[in-house]
């Protein structure tokens, strides 16, 4: 009797085992994002957000952003985290793969400005604002950021700006130091960012020639 119950209790404590084992190989490595980041501490919402953006999905982005914003925080890099959160939300990655060559949209010394407003008017203006305020706090508390993060900080201050006046044109007609101070703003960053691309990359090409070619044209200098 007690050889039976030994071995049932053996057979349960088996399934059991293969059970928790099928679980782990099968679960997705993002489950935990379906939680509620808003009151975990601060820690916990830094790897939350790292999470949310490698997992692509921009309801969890939207999630993790929320949690941090709610921490009002001035700190370099959760700022940068912040903003790239906001960065996706606002819709901009779109610009990066153009530079490849994967869209309309080109940065270069032939860029048509129209299809630019066209681009940074379908936007999600409340997280472009977002996102071109927490690169400034980031860049203001020295954050450890690389060519992208200041290709999109560039970009993102000078949308959110256009899209303030009206247009791109009508900032670089501008001579209200308001556009004007923000345009020399995103132009530093756009160097930033071609400082740290090797020569012959396809972006520090395409940003060197927006610069020289687009931006000096502007009233900002």
């Amino acid at each position: 009797m007690k050889k039976t119950l030994y071995f049932l209790i053996f057979i349960i404590f088996l399934l059991l085992n293969l059970s928790t084992c099928e679980e782990i190989f099968t679960a997705s490595p993002f489950s935990g994002l379906d939680r509620d980041p808003s009151d975990f501490d601060l820690d916990r919402k830094i790897e939350y957000a790292e999470q949310a953006l490698a997992s692509g999905n921009l309801t969890y982005i939207k999630k993790a952003f929320d949690a941090l914003d709610a921490e009002n925080s001035t700190d370099g890099e959760v700022c940068l985290l912040t903003a790239i959160c906001a960065n996706e939300l606002a819709g901009m990655p779109e610009i990066y793969s153009a530079m490849y060559g994967d869209s309309e949209i080109t940065l270069s010394s032939t860029t048509n400005l129209d299809d630019l407003n066209d681009f940074a008017n379908d936007l999600n203006k409340t997280y472009l604002t977002a996102a071109a305020t927490n690169y400034r706090n980031a860049v203001a508390d020295n954050a450890d950021m690389n060519a992208t993060d200041y290709f999109f900080a560039g970009l993102c201050e000078l949308f959110d700006t256009s899209t303030d006046l009206g247009s791109l044109q009508l900032l670089a007609a501008s001579t209200n130091t308001a556009y004007t101070d923000r345009t020399a703003v995103a132009d530093g960053f756009l160097e930033d960012s071609s400082d740290r691309l090797s020569d012959g990359n396809q972006v520090k090409v395409g940003i060197d020639d927006f610069r020289t070619d687009i931006l000096s044209n502007f009233n900002y200098l």
